[in-house]
C-alpha cells in the first residue's frame, strides 16, 4: 500500500514521486508534505530503486545507502528514502521525515534503532 503524501509547501515543485533529466528547483530544496514530513530534492549518483534508504550529500548527489557508505569519514550526510525509483544522474525527491514507504530487513523489532545494512537501500535493527 503506497503512502499517498503530497507537498504543502507555498513552493511550486514537481511531485513526490516525479523524476526528471533536469533539474526543476534547486537542489537541496526542502518541502513540507501533508503527512507532517520533510522531503529534499536531491540528483542520483547511480541509480536509486524506489524506497531505498540513500544517503544524501553536501551538494545535492545521492546513492542507496550501505554500511561501508554511512561509515565512511566526509562531507556531512543525510539518510532520504525516494518513493519512486530514480535513474541515474535523474533528478528527484526524497523523503527525509514523517510518514514514507521504506525499505526494511524482515522481522525488524518495533521501536529500535535501525542501521544500515550491506544490502544498498535496505536497513535493519541488527548491526
Amino acid at each position: 500500500m503506497a503512502v499517498a503524501s503530497k507537498i504543502i509547501s507555498s513552493i511550486v515543485t514537481p511531485g513526490l514521486t516525479q523524476t526528471d533529466s533536469t533539474a526543476r528547483v534547486p537542489l537541496g530544496t526542502i518541502v513540507h508534505t501533508d503527512m507532517g514530513g520533510v522531503a529534499e530534492y536531491g540528483q542520483a549518483i547511480s541509480a536509486i530503486s524506489q524506497y531505498a534508504f540513500s544517503i544524501l550529500y553536501d551538494g545535492g548527489s545521492a546513492e542507496m545507502a550501505t554500511t561501508t557508505l554511512a561509515a565512511d569519514a566526509g562531507s556531512s550526510k543525510k539518510i532520504g528514502c525516494p518513493q519512486a525509483s530514480i535513474a541515474s544522474a535523474y533528478f528527484g525527491w526524497f523523503m527525509r521525515q514523517g510518514t514514507f514507504i521504506g525499505r526494511f530487513s524482515d522481522d525488524c523489532a518495533d521501536q529500535v534503532p535501525l542501521f544500515t545494512t550491506a544490502t544498498a537501500g535496505e536497513l535493519d535493527d541488527a548491526t
